[in-house]
């Protein structure tokens, strides 16, 4: 029974010794089967890997590029803010300067229609002025006309009694002096030729051209920051017939006497009120008055003068209110003419 045993065991021992050894044997190729599939897997998850890596750059990249898109869009929408904020702000001042323009263009109307008024007034004078010349030449010729009558008359007369004698009695002798009426007749001639060209001087003076004056100046630069009783210098000559208007000193002085018509118009920046008057050598001769109300609207005001002006008198328009401005651009005008020369001033009646 043991040897049986024994044989069992012998039979079973190399079968046991060959399991084990298969078994060893399938383990460890299992193993090494697992490895290399382990080593598979694992080169094919570093692929994948790296594969994910370059994904992940290139998003990287895109995400990068569209950031920059982003802030570039951005500084675009901020500059387009910018210039609409800017063109805004030029709409604005377009605005407002399109208001001015219509404030300024309404007060050129204004400012015309006065003007066209003065300039109605300047014919009117100077019509009548043109018929006072119109007259006078007329008296003239009357005159020279009568005269040469009467000379021709007198000449014949005196040749007439050529040989007859005449008594002249003169104040500074004693006594009377005997002439001939030759001599007589050229003492008598003399005298009135002298009394003729005399007449001639007085009523053709006004023809000689020394008695013809007239001025007109404007404004051409804003006058600001004036002083009280300071000139106003109208630093623009137009017109200055007779050399009476000094431009330096802001004043005209009459380079005749007679009578003088002046005019002026002043305009006040907006949101002044100004105060201003006619001197007549530093005296007072009226006020004017110019009121630029709100923002953006002038003012203008104008006047007509009639003086009697003495050779050497001087008008001018001053101000009177300290700090206050004119406006300028030829807005602000001062003329004046001579209407008649006469030494004296006429009487006031009434």
């Amino acid at each position: 029974m043991l040897k049986r045993t024994l044989t069992m065991i012998s039979l079973l021992v190399p079968f046991l010794m060959s399991t084990l050894f298969l078994n060893k044997v399938l383990s460890v190729e299992f193993k090494m089967k697992e490895n290399n599939l382990s080593s598979k897997l694992l080169t094919e998850m570093q692929g994948r890997l790296d594969e994910y890596d370059a994904v992940v750059k290139e998003l990287r990249l895109a995400l990068q590029h569209q950031e920059s898109k982003f802030n570039t869009m951005i500084n675009v929408m901020n500059e387009m803010q910018h210039i609409q904020t800017q063109k805004d702000e030029t709409i604005s001042k377009i605005q407002l300067d399109l208001d001015d323009m219509r404030s300024e263009n309404k007060q050129l109307t204004n400012s015309y229609s006065i003007c066209e008024q003065q300039i109605q007034s300047m014919m009117i004078a100077f019509n009548k002025l043109e018929k006072t010349n119109t007259n006078e030449e007329h008296v003239t010729s009357t005159i020279n006309t009568k005269e040469n009558e009467k000379n021709k008359k007198e000449e014949a007369d005196g040749f007439a009694g050529l040989n007859t004698s005449v008594s002249m009695s003169l104040p500074e002798a004693s006594g009377t002096i005997a002439l001939s009426s030759t001599e007589y007749q050229r003492i008598e001639i003399g005298l009135k030729r002298a009394g003729k060209e005399s007449v001639k001087r007085t009523v053709l003076g006004r023809h000689s051209g020394t008695d013809l004056v007239a001025f007109f100046v404007t404004l051409n630069q804003t006058a600001d920051h004036l002083g009280v009783r300071q000139n106003v210098l109208f630093d623009n000559m137009v017109t200055n017939v007779g050399n009476g208007y000094n431009q330096h000193l802001g004043g005209f002085s009459a380079p005749v006497s007679g009578m003088y018509v002046l005019m002026s118009t002043l305009m006040s920046m907006y949101g002044h009120n100004d105060h201003f008057r006619l001197v007549r050598n530093g005296n007072t001769v009226c006020n004017m008055y110019v009121g630029g109300t709100g923002s953006g609207n002038h003012e203008s005001s104008g006047g007509s003068y009639i003086l009697h002006l003495n050779k050497g008198d001087v008008v001018a328009i001053q101000n009177m209110d300290s700090g206050e401005i004119l406006f300028g651009f030829h807005y602000s005008y001062f003329s004046g003419f001579l209407l008649k020369a006469m030494e004296e001033d006429p009487p006031i009646v009434g």
